[in-house]
């Protein structure tokens, strides 16, 4: 990281707003929003993959999946789920490929 930063290289990336708040990785709703929202509580330190292990059992141990409605502002196609990621990476974390069309530098 040193040298990225020495040799001033920078990359560009898109970023996407829910309300009045700007994201550049990732928005979610639902259970992977419920376990980030565990997450800070229970760590110290850097993030690590044992780090999420507490945070999952709890969730898992009383999750209920509410519906959850989402509209699209440029189609105006409401879709219903239990679960909404949108994402500007292809990869989240363990590696899942949960959006493999992303494209962080698309504009």
């Amino acid at each position: 990281m040193a040298d990225t930063i020495q040799q001033s290289h920078v990359q560009p990336f898109d970023t996407t707003q829910a309300g009045n708040r700007q994201y550049l990785l990732m928005a979610s709703a639902g259970i992977d929003a419920d376990i980030v929202h565990r997450l800070p509580g229970k760590r110290s330190g850097n993030i690590r993959h044992g780090t999420y292990i507490r945070p999952i059992l709890q969730t898992l141990a009383g999750y209920h999946f509410p519906e959850i409605t989402v509209t699209d502002v440029q189609t105006e196609r409401t879709f219903k789920g239990s679960h909404v990621i949108v994402s500007n990476f292809r990869q989240y974390g363990f590696d899942l490929k949960l959006t493999p069309d992303a494209d962080a530098i698309d504009g």
